[in-house]
């Protein structure tokens, strides 16, 4: 089945992105939203 050497360079990127993905995505931290800052925006009076 993985015979071909371009399918198997695609089978690997493809599972290099899906890896980053989700370490980027922290899925494991389930309070992660909850806990971002929000900034409030304040409007300085124009001159």
């Amino acid at each position: 089945m993985f015979r071909s050497t371009g399918f198997r360079w695609a089978v690997g990127i493809v599972a290099a992105i899906v890896l980053l993905a989700v370490l980027r995505a922290k899925p494991w931290q389930k309070s992660a939203s909850k806990t971002r800052q929000e900034l409030t925006v304040g409007f300085l009076p124009v001159t």
